[in-house]
Protein backbone atom coordinates (compact mmCIF):
# COMPACT_ATOMS: atom_id res chain seq x y z
CA UNK A 1 0.00 0.00 0.00
CA UNK A 2 3.31 2.37 0.01
CA UNK A 3 2.00 3.40 -3.81
CA UNK A 4 -1.14 4.58 -2.34
CA UNK A 5 0.02 7.78 -1.16
CA UNK A 6 -3.27 9.80 0.51
CA UNK A 7 -1.03 13.46 0.33
CA UNK A 8 -0.90 12.73 -3.42
CA UNK A 9 -4.44 12.48 -4.40
CA UNK A 10 -5.50 14.83 -2.21
CA UNK A 11 -3.09 17.30 -4.29
CA UNK A 12 -4.67 16.25 -7.52
CA UNK A 13 -8.43 16.76 -5.63
CA UNK A 14 -7.19 20.29 -5.20
CA UNK A 15 -5.78 21.19 -7.97
CA UNK A 16 -8.77 20.16 -9.43
CA UNK A 17 -10.88 21.79 -7.68
CA UNK A 18 -9.02 25.01 -8.81
CA UNK A 19 -9.24 24.35 -12.82
CA UNK A 20 -12.73 23.97 -11.83
CA UNK A 21 -13.21 27.22 -10.42
CA UNK A 22 -11.18 29.20 -13.49
CA UNK A 23 -13.75 27.18 -15.81
CA UNK A 24 -16.12 28.67 -14.11
CA UNK A 25 -14.82 32.19 -14.42
CA UNK A 26 -15.08 31.97 -18.41
CA UNK A 27 -19.04 31.80 -18.61
CA UNK A 28 -19.00 34.26 -15.44
CA UNK A 29 -17.14 36.72 -17.61
CA UNK A 30 -18.28 35.91 -20.73
CA UNK A 31 -21.72 36.87 -18.50
CA UNK A 32 -20.99 40.11 -16.89
CA UNK A 33 -19.18 41.51 -20.16
CA UNK A 34 -21.75 41.30 -22.23
CA UNK A 35 -24.81 41.75 -20.40
CA UNK A 36 -23.44 43.32 -17.03
CA UNK A 37 -21.08 45.97 -18.79
CA UNK A 38 -23.47 45.93 -22.03
CA UNK A 39 -19.73 45.43 -24.05
CA UNK A 40 -18.90 43.19 -26.74
CA UNK A 41 -18.16 39.34 -26.20
CA UNK A 42 -14.61 39.91 -27.74
CA UNK A 43 -13.85 42.01 -24.74
CA UNK A 44 -13.47 39.09 -22.88
CA UNK A 45 -10.69 37.86 -24.93
CA UNK A 46 -8.09 39.42 -22.97
CA UNK A 47 -9.69 37.81 -19.83
CA UNK A 48 -9.31 34.46 -21.73
CA UNK A 49 -5.73 34.41 -22.52
CA UNK A 50 -5.32 35.12 -18.62
CA UNK A 51 -7.44 32.52 -17.43
CA UNK A 52 -6.07 30.25 -20.09
CA UNK A 53 -2.60 30.92 -18.53
CA UNK A 54 -3.20 30.21 -15.34
CA UNK A 55 -5.13 26.93 -16.04
CA UNK A 56 -2.23 25.63 -18.18
CA UNK A 57 -0.01 26.18 -15.47
CA UNK A 58 -2.56 23.90 -13.27
CA UNK A 59 -2.21 21.43 -15.88
CA UNK A 60 1.64 21.04 -15.73
CA UNK A 61 0.67 21.08 -11.81
CA UNK A 62 -1.67 18.41 -11.96
CA UNK A 63 0.61 16.34 -14.64
CA UNK A 64 2.83 16.16 -11.78
CA UNK A 65 0.58 15.10 -9.15
CA UNK A 66 -0.36 12.36 -11.56
CA UNK A 67 3.46 11.06 -12.12
CA UNK A 68 3.30 10.56 -8.45
CA UNK A 69 -0.20 8.36 -8.56
CA UNK A 70 1.10 6.63 -11.39
CA UNK A 71 3.08 3.91 -8.98
CA UNK A 72 -0.93 3.10 -8.02
CA UNK A 73 -1.78 2.50 -11.43
CA UNK A 74 -1.04 3.05 -14.86
CA UNK A 75 -4.02 4.81 -16.25
CA UNK A 76 -2.45 8.00 -14.08
CA UNK A 77 0.71 8.06 -16.02
CA UNK A 78 -1.67 7.98 -18.99
CA UNK A 79 -4.02 10.55 -18.10
CA UNK A 80 -0.76 12.74 -17.06
CA UNK A 81 0.37 12.17 -21.06
CA UNK A 82 -3.05 13.44 -22.43
CA UNK A 83 -2.91 16.14 -20.05
CA UNK A 84 0.57 17.94 -21.40
CA UNK A 85 -1.13 17.50 -25.08
CA UNK A 86 -4.01 19.32 -23.91
CA UNK A 87 -1.56 21.85 -22.00
CA UNK A 88 0.50 22.36 -25.40
CA UNK A 89 -2.94 22.61 -27.28
CA UNK A 90 -4.04 25.49 -24.68
CA UNK A 91 -0.28 27.10 -25.59
CA UNK A 92 -2.00 27.58 -29.30
CA UNK A 93 -4.79 29.25 -27.93
CA UNK A 94 -3.01 31.86 -27.08
CA UNK A 95 -1.86 32.79 -30.56
CA UNK A 96 -5.53 31.98 -31.48
CA UNK A 97 -6.76 34.48 -29.00
CA UNK A 98 -4.26 36.98 -31.12
CA UNK A 99 -5.60 36.57 -34.08
CA UNK A 100 -8.92 37.09 -33.29
CA UNK A 101 -8.61 40.23 -31.88
CA UNK A 102 -6.29 41.47 -34.83
CA UNK A 103 -9.15 39.55 -37.07
CA UNK A 104 -12.52 41.77 -35.02
CA UNK A 105 -9.96 44.79 -35.68
CA UNK A 106 -9.69 44.39 -39.19
CA UNK A 107 -12.96 44.68 -41.05
CA UNK A 108 -11.42 44.81 -44.58
CA UNK A 109 -9.46 41.57 -43.95
CA UNK A 110 -10.10 39.21 -46.84
CA UNK A 111 -12.70 36.30 -46.70
CA UNK A 112 -10.65 33.40 -47.19
CA UNK A 113 -8.29 35.11 -44.57
CA UNK A 114 -11.23 35.40 -42.04
CA UNK A 115 -12.41 31.75 -42.49
CA UNK A 116 -8.99 30.35 -42.55
CA UNK A 117 -8.73 31.33 -38.67
CA UNK A 118 -11.78 30.41 -38.10
CA UNK A 119 -11.09 26.97 -39.66
CA UNK A 120 -7.94 26.81 -37.39
CA UNK A 121 -9.45 27.96 -34.54
CA UNK A 122 -12.28 25.16 -34.45
CA UNK A 123 -9.97 22.95 -35.25
CA UNK A 124 -8.17 23.84 -31.93
CA UNK A 125 -11.90 23.46 -30.02
CA UNK A 126 -11.98 20.06 -31.32
CA UNK A 127 -8.56 18.54 -30.44
CA UNK A 128 -8.58 20.33 -27.29
CA UNK A 129 -11.53 18.23 -26.67
CA UNK A 130 -10.38 15.22 -27.81
CA UNK A 131 -7.28 15.33 -25.58
CA UNK A 132 -9.74 16.57 -22.53
CA UNK A 133 -11.92 13.33 -23.40
CA UNK A 134 -8.80 11.10 -23.36
CA UNK A 135 -7.27 12.51 -20.34
CA UNK A 136 -10.28 12.41 -18.08
CA UNK A 137 -10.99 9.13 -19.12
CA UNK A 138 -7.95 7.68 -18.06
CA UNK A 139 -8.10 9.41 -14.71
CA UNK A 140 -11.64 8.01 -14.29
CA UNK A 141 -10.13 4.63 -14.86
CA UNK A 142 -6.82 5.28 -12.77
CA UNK A 143 -9.53 6.11 -9.72
CA UNK A 144 -11.55 3.13 -10.73
CA UNK A 145 -8.79 0.96 -10.46
CA UNK A 146 -7.41 2.57 -6.70
CA UNK A 147 -10.96 1.89 -5.40
CA UNK A 148 -10.87 -1.91 -6.48
CA UNK A 149 -7.07 -2.34 -4.95
CA UNK A 150 -8.26 -0.86 -1.61
CA UNK A 151 -11.50 -3.32 -1.62
CA UNK A 152 -14.05 -0.78 -2.18
CA UNK A 153 -17.36 -1.15 -3.17
CA UNK A 154 -19.14 -0.63 -6.24
CA UNK A 155 -20.53 2.30 -5.64
CA UNK A 156 -18.11 4.77 -6.76
CA UNK A 157 -17.75 2.47 -9.59
CA UNK A 158 -21.38 3.49 -10.76
CA UNK A 159 -20.95 6.99 -10.40
CA UNK A 160 -17.57 6.85 -12.76
CA UNK A 161 -19.31 5.13 -15.01
CA UNK A 162 -22.37 7.96 -15.12
CA UNK A 163 -19.33 10.51 -15.45
CA UNK A 164 -18.10 8.78 -18.23
CA UNK A 165 -21.55 8.89 -20.36
CA UNK A 166 -21.76 12.64 -19.47
CA UNK A 167 -18.19 13.28 -20.39
CA UNK A 168 -19.09 11.66 -23.99
CA UNK A 169 -22.39 13.36 -24.07
CA UNK A 170 -20.12 16.76 -23.51
CA UNK A 171 -17.87 15.81 -26.17
CA UNK A 172 -20.71 15.32 -28.45
CA UNK A 173 -22.36 18.71 -27.68
CA UNK A 174 -18.91 20.67 -27.91
CA UNK A 175 -19.13 20.31 -31.71
CA UNK A 176 -22.39 23.03 -32.11
CA UNK A 177 -21.17 24.92 -29.00
CA UNK A 178 -17.33 25.38 -30.92
CA UNK A 179 -19.69 26.34 -34.21
CA UNK A 180 -21.36 28.94 -32.10
CA UNK A 181 -18.32 30.50 -30.61
CA UNK A 182 -18.27 31.25 -34.10
CA UNK A 183 -21.92 32.47 -35.33
CA UNK A 184 -21.20 35.80 -36.00
CA UNK A 185 -19.19 34.77 -39.31
CA UNK A 186 -20.85 30.61 -39.87
CA UNK A 187 -24.44 32.41 -39.07
CA UNK A 188 -24.83 29.55 -36.52
CA UNK A 189 -27.13 31.28 -34.13
CA UNK A 190 -29.97 28.23 -33.48
CA UNK A 191 -27.09 26.34 -31.70
CA UNK A 192 -27.05 28.26 -28.59
CA UNK A 193 -29.14 26.18 -26.57
CA UNK A 194 -27.14 23.63 -27.17
CA UNK A 195 -24.00 25.34 -26.64
CA UNK A 196 -24.91 26.40 -23.29
CA UNK A 197 -25.82 22.70 -22.63
CA UNK A 198 -22.84 21.52 -23.82
CA UNK A 199 -20.79 24.28 -21.04
CA UNK A 200 -23.07 23.33 -18.39
CA UNK A 201 -22.47 19.30 -18.98
CA UNK A 202 -18.80 20.02 -19.35
CA UNK A 203 -18.75 21.87 -15.83
CA UNK A 204 -21.08 19.10 -14.23
CA UNK A 205 -18.19 16.30 -15.15
CA UNK A 206 -15.23 18.43 -13.97
CA UNK A 207 -17.53 18.86 -10.59
CA UNK A 208 -17.68 15.17 -10.50
CA UNK A 209 -13.75 14.06 -11.39
CA UNK A 210 -13.64 16.51 -8.01
CA UNK A 211 -15.78 14.34 -6.30
CA UNK A 212 -14.51 11.15 -7.40
CA UNK A 213 -10.88 12.37 -6.60
CA UNK A 214 -12.20 13.99 -2.51
CA UNK A 215 -14.00 9.90 -2.52
CA UNK A 216 -10.13 8.23 -3.06
CA UNK A 217 -8.21 10.39 -1.13
CA UNK A 218 -10.76 9.86 1.86
CA UNK A 219 -10.90 5.94 1.09
CA UNK A 220 -7.19 6.12 1.55
CA UNK A 221 -6.72 7.78 4.07
CA UNK A 222 -9.76 6.11 6.21
CA UNK A 223 -7.47 2.94 5.19
CA UNK A 224 -4.14 4.75 6.54
CA UNK A 225 -5.05 5.47 9.93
Amino acid sequence: MNVLRTPVFRNICRTEVIITFLMLLVPVSSLVIQFGLGMDLIAIMPVGAVLTSLRMLMIFSLANHLSEAAAASAHFYHAKNWFLMQSVTEAFSLLLHVFMVILNRQPMLHLPQRYLVIFFSLLYLLLLQLFDYFAKHQLLKGFGAVWQMCGGDDTLGRQMRLTHILLIVSCVLYIPFAASLFRNALRLSYVEAIAGSSVFIILVVQVRLVLHARRTAALLAALSE
